[in-house]
């Protein structure tokens, strides 16, 4: 598009207009999607506090520790990583480990 001299000064002035108009305009709209949620900022849904069962052993990043203890007793090892609040680790948890056929394996052979 080509402005003549005369004309483009109004459009620059209303192309600021309207920057500085939408601008405002997504400043507020973001608090209110904030007032609206009663959930904490850095939240999500379906969060669980899941506790692990006390045959877990808790290990951090020794891993030919750990394989050497599990090859000793004749198991294999199985590397668990979950998050804070994981609805699927909850489940793995819960359902998978509360039946205990799959809890008596895990424990006899991992």
């Amino acid at each position: 598009m080509i402005f003549d001299r005369a004309g483009s000064g109004s459009v620059m002035k209303s192309m600021a207009i309207m920057l500085a108009g939408l601008l405002t305009l997504g400043a507020l709209a973001n608090p209110l999607a904030h007032a609206e949620s009663e959930q904490p900022v850095g939240a999500f849904l379906g969060a669980v506090d899941t506790e692990h069962p006390g045959w877990f052993k808790e290990s951090f990043l020794d891993f030919e520790k750990d394989i050497q203890e599990a090859a000793a007793e004749g198991r294999r090892l199985v590397l668990y990583f979950w998050q804070t609040g994981c609805p699927y680790c909850n489940a793995l948890i819960e359902h998978n480990f509360a039946q205990r056929d799959i809890a008596e394996t895990m424990q006899s052979d991992f």
